[in-house]
């Protein structure tokens, strides 16, 4: 009986064994590959450095640049004018790459002194960056020769543009402006330069200060009739001067005549 039962445990060892050998040589079965987004090739090569924006934009003239500004003599004798980088983005447009740089310079802080908005456009082409659009000065914004950071914005279908919100304070009143600027046929433009907000406030003697007036707005994009530009409406709410609650809606198309946003009609 032990006899057998030591055969019958040889038996099943044999079996295993076989059976582990024809699994060795079968054909492996199809692995399991989680599904991940893929990538252009153009995607995966390294993406444009804010210092070699730079260096493309203000390399011949610059005293020095960092990762962060570039260093210029300025208008006025032994100072010196600091360009930083205000708003740096890349996007596909026209079926090409393209990186949208902004800058800010100022060489002065004083109340009144505003901030120099530049701007470049860098395309991606046979894997290098190439420097198609430069302007170093659109348009002054700001006050302390400081403006806030900008943003990128769709202002069409394919068409992408910086938005920058500028203010002014002064004798209890507070001011701000929506500033949109894009590249259209080789040069920057100033398409909507558009007060957005505005607060009057009066103080006590004891300092309390207590608002007088003001408004606030909300922006919105929308496809219109234009092929290539959005129409806006601009939403406007607040106490007017008389001290009356008010809603105002604007609605702006892009004239192609004067290369930026007309209002064409309010309610």
């Amino acid at each position: 009986m032990k006899r057998h039962s030591i055969a019958v445990v040889l038996l099943l060892v044999s079996i295993l064994l076989l059976i582990a050998c024809r699994a060795v040589h079968k054909s492996p079965a199809t692995p399991f590959v989680s599904p991940v987004y893929t990538v252009s090739p153009s995607t995966a090569e390294s993406l444009l450095t804010p210092r070699q924006a730079l260096e493309a934009m203000y390399g011949s003239e610059a005293l020095s640049i960092s990762d962060t500004e570039a260093l210029l003599n300025a208008p006025v004798p032994s100072r010196t004018t600091a360009v930083h980088i205000n708003l740096m983005a890349c996007y596909w447009e026209e079926h090409a790459e393209k990186c949208l740089v902004i800058t800010d310079s100022v060489f002065d802080n004083c109340h009144a002194c505003k901030a120099d908005i530049g701007g470049a456009v860098f395309r991606r082409a046979n894997g290098t960056w190439q420097l198609a659009v430069f302007q170093p000065k659109i348009i002054s914004l700001g006050s302390f020769g400081y403006v806030p950071k900008g943003e990128l914005i769709q202002i069409g279908p394919d068409k992408h543009a910086a938005l920058i919100r500028s203010g002014w304070a002064g004798q209890g009143y507070e001011g701000q402006y929506a500033t949109i600027v894009a590249e259209i046929d080789g040069s920057f433009q100033v398409v909507l330069n558009l007060l957005i907000s505005e607060m009057q406030e009066t103080f006590a003697k004891d300092g309390t200060a207590s608002l007088e007036w003001g408004y606030g707005s909300k922006m919105e994009f929308f496809a219109g009739k234009h092929p290539d530009f959005y129409d806006l409406v601009v939403t406007q709410y607040g106490i007017n001067k008389e001290g009356n609650k008010f809603k105002t809606v604007r609605f702006y198309a892009f004239s192609d005549a004067n290369c930026k946003y007309m209002l064409v009609r309010q309610r």
